[in-house]
C-alpha cells in the first residue's frame, strides 16, 4: 500500500495531521491513474465521506512512498469538493513526539493562542473547546511515531457528530489476514490477544497479520503468539515496540536465505528507493541467490524472494521495510571504534562522502563487503584503505569521481565481485591477474582506453561489463579463456569466432563488423537476450536488440 501509518496509537494514536477551516492548498503531484496511490485516495475518501462507525483513519506504509502525496490530495479534495466538514487541520508531529509543541501547532491551525498558557493540562482545556466550538472537522496528523492518549493534548474523543473518523484496528488485522478468525471458537481468544500486542500500531498489525496469515491450526497459532509475547517482552517505547515486532516477522520467515536478503536490504540509506533488478544483482553477488544453471534462473529465485518478503509486509514495492539508521558517515573512517574487528558488511553508499583520509586503514579481517557508491564527489582512494581487508568478497564503487583505482586492489584474492560502472573518471585500474576468484566485473561506462591488465587470467568470470566508449580494441587472446561468462557486453569490433566459443552466453551486447558474422552468429541461438551492432565504429549499419525464451 502507499501509505504508512505512524498512526499507531494505543491509546488512540492521534497523528500528526490537522487541516484549517478555508484550509490550506497543499501544491500536489498527479496521481496517475489507477495506481496504488490512487486506490488508497480513493479508499480514504470513501471512509471520510460514508456515514458509517468509521470515525478514525490510519494511512500506513514505508517512509518515502507516498503517504503524504495522498493526504495531500485528500486536504485539497476536502477542501473545494465537500462541505460535510466545518474545518480540515493539518498539523506535522515533531519528532521526538513533543506535546507543547502539538498543541501549540494545532492551535495555530485554530487561531488560538496559547503562548501565555503554562501548563500542558490547560492547554489541552482550551484546544478541546475550541474543537468541540467546529462540530465537524477533520484532523491530519503526519508522521506520527509515539502512541499518546488524545485527551492529553486536548482533541476530544471522535463521535458520530464531530466528523471525526478512524479505521478500526480489527478490521486492519482481518483485511490482511483474510479471514474472520473472530468467528471462530478455537481462535477468537487468540486472536484478540495478539491484536492487543500490536498496541493498535497499523505497521505492526499488517506485518502480525501477514505472519500469521500462513498459520491454519489452532496450535500454531498458540506457538507463534508465545513467540510474539517473548519478542516484545521488555519494549516500552513505540519505535522499540515496532522493531521487536519486525524482528519476530523476520524470525517467523524460517527461511535464512529470506532473512540474509531482509537484512540486505538494510544495507541501503533510508527511505532508498531500490531497483528490483539491482536488489537481484546484488543478491547473486552476495551468494544470497545461490548459483543456478542459468542468470534467467537466478532471477526467477530472486523474484520469487521479493513476492514472499512483500506478502509478508517486511518489504514494500521495491523499498525496504526497516529504517536504516546509523551509517557510517566520512567521520567513521577515522573512528576506530566504529570499525570493529567482527564487522562483516560496511555501506557507506550516497553518503555525499568527498573524501577518504590518507592514513584510513581499517583492521576488519571479516569484512566481506564494502559499499562506497553513489558517492559522487569521491575522487581518490587511498592505498592504504585495502591493507587489512584481505577477505573483502564485494567492492562497490560505483558512481564515484575516482580517477585511478589503488594498486593494493590486486591483491584482494577473495574478491568476486568489483563494481566501478559509471565512474566515468576512472583511467587507470591496476592489474586484476591475482583475482582469480572474480565472478563480476563492471567497468560500464568508465574512462579506460585499454582493458585491465591480467583480465585473461580470471577464468571464473560470469559477468562482465565493459560498454565504454573509450574502449576501442579487445586483444583477441582474451575472450576465449573466459568460457565461464554467461553475460558479455562491449563496444569493440569482435570476430565471430571469440564470440562463438562462449558456450554459456545468456546475454550478449556487442558489436559485429558484418551481416555475414552477425547472421552465422544467430543461427546458434543461444543467446536469451541480445543487443548487437553490426558494421564499424565509423559505418554502422544499424542495431538489433532482442530477446529469446528457452524452455
Amino acid at each position: 500500500m502507499i501509505t504508512k501509518v505512524e498512526d499507531h496509537y494505543k491509546m488512540e494514536l492521534p497523528g500528526s495531521l490537522v487541516l484549517d477551516p478555508p484550509g490550506e492548498t497543499f501544491p500536489t503531484t498527479v496521481l496517475i491513474g489507477e495506481s496504488t496511490a490512487e486506490k488508497v485516495k480513493k479508499e480514504i475518501w470513501a471512509c471520510l465521506l460514508d456515514d458509517n462507525d468509521v470515525r478514525k483513519i490510519g494511512v500506513y506504509g514505508m517512509g518515502g512512498i507516498g503517504k503524504s502525496t495522498v493526504m495531500e490530495h485528500i486536504n485539497n479534495s476536502l477542501l473545494k469538493e465537500t462541505n460535510m466538514f466545518d474545518r480540515v487541520i493539518w498539523v506535522t508531529v515533531s519528532k521526538p513526539f513533543n506535546v507543547i509543541q502539538l498543541q501549540h501547532d494545532i492551535a495555530r491551525k485554530l487561531g488560538l493562542d496559547l503562548k501565555e498558557v503554562k501548563h500542558e493540562r490547560e492547554r489541552a482545556v482550551q484546544l478541546k473547546a475550541k474543537l468541540e466550538a467546529e462540530k465537524r472537522f477533520v484532523l491530519i496528523l503526519d508522521d506520527m511515531w509515539e502512541a499518546f492518549p488524545l485527551e492529553t493534548i486536548g482533541i476530544p474523543e471522535p463521535t458520530s457528530s464531530n466528523g471525526c473518523k478512524l479505521k478500526e484496528a480489527r478490521k486492519l488485522f482481518l483485511d490482511k489476514l483474510g479471514r474472520d478468525v473472530f468467528d471462530t471458537t478455537d481462535l477468537k481468544a487468540i486472536a484478540e490477544e495478539v491484536l492487543e500486542r500490536c498496541a493498535q500500531l497499523p505497521l505492526a498489525i499488517v506485518t502480525i497479520a501477514a505472519s500469521f496469515k500462513r498459520l491454519t491450526h489452532d496450535f500454531q497459532w498458540r506457538d507463534a503468539l508465545e513467540d510474539l509475547k517473548t519478542s516484545i517482552k521488555g519494549s516500552n517505547d513505540i519505535e522499540a515496540q515496532v522493531f521487536k515486532i519486525l524482528e519476530f516477522s523476520y524470525e517467523r520467515l524460517k527461511d535464512g536465505k529470506l532473512q540474509q536478503c531482509l537484512l540486505y536490504c538494510a544495507l541501503y540509506p533510508e527511505d532508498f528507493k531500490i531497483d528490483k533488478q539491482e536488489l537481484i544483482e546484488h543478491l547473486i553477488d552476495e551468494g544470497i541467490i545461490e548459483r543456478r544453471n542459468s542468470r534467467k534462473a537466478e532471477y526467477d529465485r530472486g523474484y520469487s524472494m521479493l513476492i514472499e518478503l512483500e506478502n509478508a509486509c517486511l518489504l514494500e514495492v521495491a523499498s525496504p521495510q526497516f529504517k536504516v539508521e546509523g551509517h557510517l558517515g566520512l567521520e567513521d573512517f577515522s573512528d576506530e571504534g566504529k570499525w570493529r574487528e567482527d564487522l562483516v558488511k560496511a555501506s557507506l553508499m550516497y553518503n555525499n562522502i568527498s573524501r577518504i583520509p590518507p592514513n584510513a586503514s581499517p583492521m576488519c579481517p571479516k569484512l566481506s563487503t564494502l559499499l562506497l557508491q553513489g558517492n559522487k564527489s569521491l575522487k581518490d582512494v587511498p592505498d592504504s584503505l585495502f591493507e587489512h581487508l584481505h577477505g573483502l568478497n564485494v567492492l562497490d564503487l560505483s558512481n564515484t569521481s575516482i580517477e585511478s583505482l589503488p594498486n593494493s586492489v590486486s591483491n584482494l584474492e577473495n574478491l568476486t565481485t568489483l563494481r566501478l560502472g559509471g565512474c566515468w573518471k576512472l583511467k587507470h585500474v591496476p592489474s586484476l591477474a591475482k583475482l582469480t576468484k572474480l565472478r563480476k566485473l563492471d567497468l560500464e561506462n568508465t574512462g579506460i582506453t585499454e582493458v585491465p591488465h591480467g583480465l585473461e587470467m580470471l577464468v571464473n568470470l560470469r559477468y562482465l561489463n565493459l560498454n565504454v566508449d573509450t574502449l576501442k580494441i579487445m586483444p583477441p587472446e582474451i575472450l576465449p579463456k573466459l568460457s565461464c561468462l554467461q553475460y558479455l557486453i562491449f563496444c569493440c569490433d569482435m570476430k565471430l569466432e571469440e564470440v562463438a566459443s562462449l558456450k554459456n552466453l545468456e546475454t550478449f551486447g556487442g558489436r559485429f563488423s558484418d551481416m555475414y558474422e552477425f547472421s552465422t552468429y544467430m543461427e546458434k541461438g543461444q543467446l536469451a537476450t541480445y543487443e548487437i551492432h553490426v558494421g564499424s565504429i565509423r559505418d554502422l549499419a544499424g542495431s538489433i536488440r532482442g530477446k529469446k525464451v528457452h524452455g
